[in-house]
């Protein structure tokens, strides 16, 4: 069968050569001619491959060696060669016998691993005969042993053995194989181990084969860290085990430091891809902290050429590149990864000491290098990533743990590695610069300067300078002032960088029009930086020439000649600020010039020329004196002569139009028009007044228009005189001097056309007053007695000029009552009958200090914005931080020093009035808690804001325990304007009382704006005065506050201590569960509070005790000599019923005594008028019952959720579910019970939507099958049928608000109808009616809730119910359902 004609037949085409010749015996063998030791005769390995279709080739003519073929295919000699032996035992003997001999020798072992023409060797062919499996493969791994891996063909030989056990057919599951090779891997040389370490995946078949392999792996880990590679590359193919696996992945990381530069990014591949959800913690942490030494600084950031194929050039990659790389595709590859990374950075910091994934031990952990990679590949994947990435990103920057040295240092050095990123990292910065948060922003503009400088190719820096240009375009404020700092930045640190690109520069300047004055004045100083240095060259030079002829520069010019040309004040305002700027810019170069007298003299004449054209309009000669106040405070202008100059322009000109003569206590004949000196300081030493009323009522407009530039004259006068002189004695005369204004009794007897005259001149006033209290305030150490001796005088003027100032804001503002008045918008009762009109001074005292609506006077801040809308005046001039510098003369040193108490404490509490609003007012002076924390004084001063309230605390408790209380009725008095405005500023008995609860509000208003403890400990240090006490700062301001409400005797001041204590531990218990619901461990809910050193729940006790104390306690006499009106009363109301439910042990409980006792006293006091007495609690009265009612629903139904939540874990919660129930129907039958119950109708249909979309609850949680329901719903049924009453009811009332919300809750009504009928139309013996609405809604279309189920088809229509119409009422039901559908099918 063997033997085919022709020369290519049979196994050997030229015969068989060991075919018995004749002449030879029988025994006798002839030898092969190519080989010594083959015989041929009966050699069952050869006869059987060639009986089933393998051919060897022996050498030819043309000299090629012997090689195997095939003449089928290698699948059917597989079969063939499997058919063969399966069947015959002894033929397989024989063949494996006659195989080993075969394979003995060099030759024919390489002829059975040489690749036959159609594919695989020999040997490989073999070994896919599964009988033959084992025996084959222990033939050729026994072979490898003894090859020399030095020899380069004898090791190509054993690799060649190796490679054949690749992509095997079929697999043996017994061991055996798998055993041979783990034995030959221990003793083979060192150089092939990691080949055959590789091929262990190809030779496991089972799980448990897997699970050796993998305790293999980790066995040779332990004895040799060069495996990592090998294990690396052969662990993502094997089957293991999750446990095995964490072990080779943990065991992997341990050899981090002790690999290659070039393997270190196949192990963070290898780690990211292989981490579980158990390890991910651990691996990530043990990752970031094993490749700390990415840097800059590390060693071996470039692979060095081992091999010499780079041919002596530079290599391209880094250990950074692959790393990232790596780190890309493992993200990429495995998405559980993201997952993995981020929740480690979520939890960066929460908790402290847990093992490897903790961070450092001391402080709050932050973020690597790595960290940023990380983010920075997300970005890259856009999408939801790229989202996940940014928020991280800005979270972490908000957070503090990641800084701008940490960006920094991640980019720097390692641009290479990055410049594929530089997209998603121009983004990122674009994102973080639009931010609100201030850290955020911040990050951006960083992030811009980083990539601007190390990215140092053209095209990187115009992508830069693009997104800042479109930044600038956006039309953000906020976006463009941070596009500008970020512009501002570059171009103080990267000057040379940033010129070439000038010419994109030039774009911003079609939108300079839309910014504002300062960032219109950034812009241009930026410009200026650009542009090429002038030093003063001969026009004929080149270089001038060529500057001059720059486009930036001529683009430059062009705007500001147009905008100086416009008649628009905006746009010439602009003009104003460029042509300042290049100004300033053209005065540093004096010093330096060939020729300084005439570049001075040509800066001045330009001055000059400048000055003449703001004074055409007084408004933007003011706009022109601020301008030139700001460049000479960053250090411009400054020049000796430009100063003179500067000096005689202003002075001049203030000479000449608002100074006038005061001699014996008279103004000059030509100025006095009418008017009279107001609040004249120096006396008889006084020799000219500011003339402020000759100008407001003057008949030419531009005189009008002079008092605009007053305010910004005087300050730079005083910066002028600050940088000639050093003092203020050249000006020292206008701090004392009278103001020339209105007489006093215009305010009462002028008529209503003149009250706005009368504003204006006011407005002005205030102005003057408040800028010349900054005026000579600022540089004065406030602090230091011995300052504040040396300037007694001058501050004794200014503390009174304070309390000036709060003379004419108070008339300002009982002006502005006075004209309400007479508009019908605000009428007083008079004392003298009902046909009596107050008087509106009197009125104003009365508001102020005996009763009626005192919220109006006590906010002087808002009260003077309503002046400016209601008389069309100018804003008053806003607050600076240094204004209150003053209240630091309450320090006792300072404060003994000035003397004058009662002037002091009226100056004191005007500035604390202001104090107040610029804590609440965005974009106030004080915008942050960081803002109050860090004011100071001076720069170099040490006591801060916090302190002078501390010591502004002490003195107004002990004027209040020194003075004896003062009757309101003492001022009432007066019945002129003037009089209640003196009267108001200098009332003794309201001063320390008022200051403490305005203190009160700023405390508050800080710690609700403290981003960190670090912050609140900081104020309560400075607040103490440094004497924080065992307990630490936090808890001794804590004490303070506590001791403060203990001694006080007024409703006022008890009430503003608790709200202090109260507040405080919002915050606290805000940060410990922001710290719990990221930390791990038992007792992280408290972290925040003891690292303070603050007692959680001590703290809650007392502030709950308090509030108690002042919602069911105190005596109503004691409640304020300055009662409230409705809407403060119901504010306080508010806060303290808030307050006790978010305190109290037990709020169930406490909600049903109080709703119990608020039930009987509203039924009783809506019929009736009540006595004083029966009230329950002393703020609720008749006028506050639905305040009180409105807080009660919504305490309801915050605990009415959260049983909710507790019942769908534990089902005994029901019952407080039930308790809740009974309350709502109790609140919401009230108004049926009550005559005049109508005024609780807003307060029902306010809440009751919320409460009963939270019973959603029960289907999705599947509580509707609990026997317990039916006893809820039975009890909810009496209060739902009302609501269905009270929503016809709202639709009568003349009620907008009412109006408005009966939809949603009538819908919310239907939908619970709806369900309750569902839930209980199985239940055997239960009926639940839910009320009787109309069978119609309001376009016609039945109502499913009122309809029978036993007359319902649900997959056609009701009985007697026209289809169409159905279909679409349980559409439009269904549609509104936040439940799935599939329950109501």
């Amino acid at each position: 069968g063997m033997a085919q004609e022709g020369s290519q037949g049979g196994l050997f085409p030229d015969g068989d050569p060991f075919e018995v010749p004749e002449g030879l015996g029988p025994g006798e063998k002839r030898k092969r001619p190519e080989e010594d030791g083959a015989s041929g005769e009966g050699n069952a390995f050869l006869d059987l491959c060639g009986r089933c279709g393998c051919v060897v080739v022996v050498e030819d003519d043309e000299g090629k060696d012997a090689q195997c073929t095939l003449s089928r295919d290698a699948r059917d000699f597989v079969g063939a060669l499997e058919l063969e032996l399966a069947t015959a035992p002894r033929l397989r003997r024989d063949f494996v016998r006659d195989l080993e001999t075969y394979a003995e020798t060099d030759e024919g072992l390489r002829l059975l691993l040489r690749p036959v023409e159609q594919g695989d060797s020999l040997a490989h062919n073999l070994l896919n005969v599964y009988c033959l499996q084992s025996t084959v493969s222990a033939l050729l791994l026994e072979r490898v042993p003894t090859l020399d891996a030095s020899d380069d063909a004898q090791k190509s030989t054993a690799l060649s053995i190796v490679n054949q056990f690749r992509w095997l057919d079929v697999s043996s599951e017994d061991s055996a194989l798998l055993d041979k090779f783990l034995e030959v891997i221990g003793i083979v040389d060192p150089a092939l181990q990691d080949a055959m370490i590789a091929f262990l995946p190809e030779v496991t078949t089972t799980d448990d084969q897997a699970d050796r392999v993998g305790a293999y792996l980790l066995d040779r880990l332990e004895e040799d860290s060069a495996f990592c590679a090998s294990v690396i590359e052969t662990t993502p193919s094997l089957c293991i085990s999750g446990d095995v696996r964490d072990r080779v992945c943990l065991k992997v990381l341990d050899h981090l430091r002790a690999v290659e530069a070039s393997e270190v990014g196949k192990v963070a591949r290898f780690v990211l891809e292989n981490a579980s959800a158990a390890t991910a913690a651990e691996v990530v942490g043990s990752l970031r902290e094993g490749l700390s030494l990415v840097d800059a600084r590390d060693p071996r950031r470039r692979i060095p050429d081992r091999t010499g194929k780079g041919k002596g050039k530079k290599s391209e990659r880094t250990p950074e590149q692959d790393l990232v790389s790596a780190v890309r595709s493992a993200l990429r590859c495995k998405p559980e990864a993201i997952g993995h990374y981020l929740n480690f950075l979520k939890k960066l910091g929460a908790g402290r000491g847990r093992g490897r994934a903790a961070g450092s031990a001391e402080g709050t952990p932050s973020c690597c290098t790595l960290d940023v990679w990380v983010l920075v590949v997300l970005l890259s994947f856009g999408g939801d990533r790229a989202a996940q990435a940014r928020q991280a990103f800005q979270r972490k920057v908000c957070a503090g743990q990641l800084s701008h040295g940490v960006v920094a240092r991640s980019i720097k050095g390692h641009c290479d590695c990055l410049e594929e990123f530089f997209p998603s990292l121009l983004s990122l910065a674009a994102h973080l610069l639009r931010c609100n948060a201030v850290e955020a922003s911040r990050a951006g503009v960083g992030l811009y300067c980083v990539l601007f400088e190390c990215f140092p190719e053209a095209r990187h820096r115009q992508d830069c300078l693009g997104e800042l240009v479109a930044h600038l375009g956006g039309g953000c404020p906020q976006e463009t002032s941070n596009a500008l700092g970020c512009l501002a930045r570059i171009a103080r640190e990267m000057l040379d960088a940033l010129r070439p690109f000038a010419s994109y520069l030039a774009a911003l300047l079609d939108h300079v029009d839309a910014f504002e004055g300062a960032q219109a004045r950034e812009l241009f100083w930026v410009i200026g930086e650009v542009l090429e240095p002038d030093q003063g060259e001969p026009s004929g030079s080149g270089s001038q020439g060529s500057r001059r002829g720059s486009r930036l520069e001529d683009e430059v010019h062009i705007t500001i000649r147009k905008q100086m040309s416009s008649d628009s004040p905006r746009y010439f305002r602009t003009g104003v600020v460029g042509s300042l700027a290049l100004l300033a810019r053209r005065e540093r170069g004096i010093e330096s010039c060939h020729n300084p007298s005439r570049r001075t003299k040509e800066v001045c004449v330009s001055l000059g020329r400048i000055f003449r054209e703001c004074s055409r309009n007084p408004e933007n000669l003011g706009f022109f004196f601020e301008e030139v106040a700001e460049i000479l405070a960053r250090g411009g202008l400054c020049h000796r002569r430009v100063l003179e100059c500067l000096n005689e322009l202003a002075a001049v000109d203030f000479e000449q139009t608002f100074i006038g003569e005061f001699e014996s206590g008279r103004l000059a004949a030509e100025d006095a028009r009418g008017g009279e000196p107001w609040f004249n300081l120096d006396g008889e030493n006084a020799e000219v007044a500011l003339r402020i009323f000759p100008l407001a009522v003057s008949g030419d407009k531009e005189e009008q228009l002079q008092l605009a530039k007053l305010p910004a004259q005087i300050s730079l006068l005083q910066v002028l005189e600050n940088k000639q002189s050093g003092n203020l004695e050249a000006i020292n005369a206008l701090l004392g001097c009278p103001l020339h204004l209105f007489p006093e009794q215009a305010l009462d007897e002028c008529a209503a056309e003149a009250r706005q005259d009368l504003a204006k001149v006011l407005v002005h006033a205030v102005n003057w007053c408040r800028e010349i209290l900054r005026v000579f305030t600022e540089g004065v150490d406030l602090t230091s007695a011995e300052a504040v001796r040396r300037e007694r005088e001058t501050l004794r003027k200014v503390v009174r000029r304070a309390g000036n100032t709060y003379v004419l804001e108070a008339c300002l503002a009982i002006l502005r009552q006075r004209a309400a008045d007479r508009r019908g918008r605000f009428q007083p009762k008079s004392p003298g009958g009902a046909g009596t009109q107050t008087s509106v001074a009197t009125a104003a005292t009365t508001a102020s200090t005996a009763g009626g609506d005192a919220s109006s006077i006590a906010d002087l801040g808002s009260e003077l914005d309503k002046a400016a809308k209601t008389f069309n005046t100018p804003e008053p001039r806003p607050f600076k931080q240094s204004h209150f510098a003053l209240l630091f003369l309450a320090l006792p040193g300072p404060r003994a020093e000035v003397g004058d108490g009662d002037s002091l404490l009226a100056c004191l509490v005007y500035l604390l009035r202001h104090l107040r609003r610029e804590c609440v007012v965005k974009g106030g002076a004080f915008a942050t808690a960081e803002d109050v924390v860090g004011f100071r004084p001076t720069e170099g001063g040490a006591e801060t804001l916090p302190l002078a309230l501390g010591a502004l605390q002490d003195l107004f408790l002990e004027r209040l325990g020194q003075e004896p209380p003062t009757e309101a009725t003492q001022a009432t008095q007066d019945s002129t304007v003037m009089g209640a405005a003196t009267r108001l500023a200098e009332d003794h008995f309201n001063a320390p009382a008022l200051g403490l609860e305005l203190i009160s509000d700023v405390v508050c208003n800080t710690i609700l704006k403290c981003d960190g403890p670090e912050v609140l400990r900081r104020f309560a240090e400075g607040f103490l005065g440094g004497g924080e006490g065992a307990a630490g700062p936090v808890q001794g301001f804590l004490d303070a506050m506590a001791a403060r409400y203990d001694i006080g005797t007024t409703f006022d001041q008890k009430n503003k201590s608790a709200e202090v204590l109260v507040t405080a531990y919002k915050k606290l218990e805000g940060w410990s569960a922001g710290r719990e619901g990221e930390g791990e461990g038992e007792g992280e809910n408290e972290s925040a509070a003891r690292d303070l050193g603050v007692d959680l729940e001590e703290l809650k006790r007392q502030a709950v005790r308090r509030v108690g104390e002042l919602l069911t306690g105190p005596d109503p006499s004691s409640l304020s000599k300055r009662k409230p009106g409705l809407p403060a009363r119901a504010k306080v109301v508010d806060s303290l019923v808030g307050n006790y439910a978010l305190l109290c042990e037990q709020p169930l409980d406490k909600l049903e005594e109080i709703a119990s006792s608020f039930e009987r006293y509203a039924r009783h006091a809506l019929d009736k008028a009540p006595k004083p007495g029966d009230s329950p609690f002393p703020l609720l009265d008749r006028q506050t019952i639905p305040s009180f009612y409105s807080c009660l629903f919504r305490w309801l139904c915050s605990l009415f959720r959260a049983e909710l939540a507790a019942s769908v874990e534990d089902r005994s919660r029901l019952d407080g579910v039930h308790r809740c129930a009974c309350v709502f129907t109790k609140l919401v039958l009230l108004p049926k019970r009550a005559e005049k119950g109508s005024v609780l109708l807003k307060p029902i249909v306010q809440g009751a939507h919320g409460f009963l979309e939270s019973l959603s609850a029960f289907d999705r949680q599947g509580l509707h099958q609990h026997e317990a329901v039916t006893q809820i719903l039975k009890e909810l049924q009496k209060g739902v049928k009302h609501l269905q009453f009270i929503c016809s009811d709202c639709k009568t009332q003349k009620s907008t608000f009412s109006a408005s919300k009966v939809p949603a809750l009538k819908r919310s009504v239907e939908r619970f109808n709806w369900k309750c009928l569902l839930w209980q139309h199985n239940k055997d013996g239960t009926k639940v009616q839910m009320g009787s609405l109309k069978h119609r809604d309001a376009r016609g279309n039945a109502i499913l809730s009122q309809l029978e189920l036993s007359e319902f088809d649900f997959n056609r229509s009701a009985i007697g119910v026209e289809e169409d119409v159905e279909e679409d009422s349980q559409k439009s039901l269904l549609i509104d359902q936040s439940l799935p559908l599939s329950f109501e099918i």
